[in-house]
């Protein structure tokens, strides 16, 4: 693509991220289904850091230097919000192109849209404000009500937005009548990669058992380890796990690096409650998966946390994991009319009724010890997967990008 023609497109996201050994990376899978529609496609990103991928891809990336990291402090977030705006919205203006994709969050990705006075398609993948104010992130009323008007204002000028997920869509079609549901996605393994998983992961338990491990099997939680994500009921459910007799699974994190680990989190790790691994990228995550009994979905008890469409959820479906959800949701409503996996109550665990949910986990935990129960929670899994492929993503993305376009 050369760089003097005028895109069709131009994606607005800050922390854009390529996909690699078939990852999560929303935008570039997106990117490229534009692209293989022939449209003229640019992403403009925040951080630094082009690398030799940026060279050989057909996406063009233009990263306008501002830093981000996942342990800025909440100024430090505003700033680098700010400083993206303003060069991203200056990019925006010299590329003139036919429409923007405004990817949030950030919020702010709204405003750069506005200001160019071009047509835009809004992307909302979290209902903001709503979530950092009931995290209590967001405390400042000037703040909070700036944050209102800008989400308003984005969702009534688009001329379309694309939200993650049916919950979402229920809250913006009181602003724009034009909303399309396009949830997070992964790649499915196909029936045979599905079926070798399957004989990898007994496999795996078999040789953990041979080797004398007391915890052969895996309960597998790799998201992030921030307020949102309910440690507390991760602590508990290991606390569980080790105080269960004849319970062998072992709770295993492989968090985001960036976010310090709370104190509770790191004296569980120290005492082998929970096992900690090193990050994992995309390639060694997929290779690890193949050695996972169950995925586990963490989120507390907030009403926007259950509009999310977290990437991990998809990745477990795609593998063909049985999936353990801690949260309330629509993908919860998924798992357990699918046959996916298991929900259990995310109340306050000191409450009465927590301690009998919780053995109502280990009691399901322990029935999928059985290879053919596992199996069978497997195949519904992937089952639930191909509703949620990379495909049907594109498929409608571009659709609805060419209809825009006219």
């Amino acid at each position: 693509m050369k760089a003097t023609k005028r895109p069709d497109v131009v994606i607005l996201h800050q922390h854009f991220r390529w996909a690699e050994a078939g990852g999560p990376a929303r935008t570039h899978h997106l990117a490229a289904g534009m692209i293989s529609q022939g449209l003229r496609v640019v992403v403009v990103s925040g951080p630094d850091g082009a690398s030799d991928r940026d060279l050989a891809d057909p996406i063009r990336v233009i990263r306008v230097g501002v830093p981000y990291r996942a342990s800025m402090g909440f100024w430090s977030r505003i700033y680098s919000f700010i400083l993206y705006v303003l060069a991203a919205w200056w990019t925006t203006i010299w590329l003139r192109p036919r429409l923007i994709y405004a990817s949030s969050t950030p919020l702010t990705v709204g405003l750069v849209a506005l200001c160019t006075f071009r047509p835009f398609i809004f992307e909302v993948r979290d209902l903001w404000p709503q979530a950092p104010i009931e995290l209590k992130a967001l405390q400042n009323p000037i703040l909070i009500r700036l944050a209102h008007g800008l989400a308003n204002l984005s969702y009534r000028y688009a001329k379309a937005v694309v939200v993650l997920s049916p919950p979402m869509e229920e809250v913006v079609l009181s602003y724009n009548k034009r909303v399309v549901v396009v949830p997070n996605f992964a790649v499915p393994y196909s029936r045979i990669q599905l079926e070798q998983a399957i004989q990898v992961r007994n496999q795996s338990v078999h040789d953990r058992i041979s080797q004398g491990h007391d915890k052969p099997y895996i309960l597998f939680y790799g998201g992030a380890v921030g307020p949102a994500n309910g440690i507390p009921k991760l602590l508990e459910i290991s606390r569980q796990l080790s105080n269960t007799p004849d319970c062998r699974w072992q709770l295993v994190l492989a968090p985001e690096p960036g976010r310090p680990l709370s104190s509770a989190l790191q004296e569980a790790i120290k005492s082998g409650k929970i096992l900690l691994l090193d990050y994992l990228d995309q390639a060694s995550l997929q290779a690890y998966l193949r050695t996972v009994n169950a995925m586990l979905v963490s989120f507390d008890d907030y009403p926007s946390l259950e509009t999310t469409s977290p990437n991990k959820f998809f990745l477990g479906l795609s593998v063909g994991l049985p999936i353990v959800m801690a949260c309330r949701g629509w993908h919860t409503d998924l798992v357990v009319a699918s046959g996916a996996g298991y929900w259990f109550q995310p109340s306050n665990f000191e409450a009465a009724g927590g301690q009998a949910a919780n053995q109502n986990l280990v009691h399901y935990l322990k029935a999928l010890e059985d290879p053919i129960c596992n199996a069978t929670n497997s195949q519904a899994a992937w089952e639930l997967s191909q509703s949620f492929s990379t495909e049907k993503a594109q498929l409608a993305i571009n659709h609805l990008i060419l209809d825009v376009l006219g």
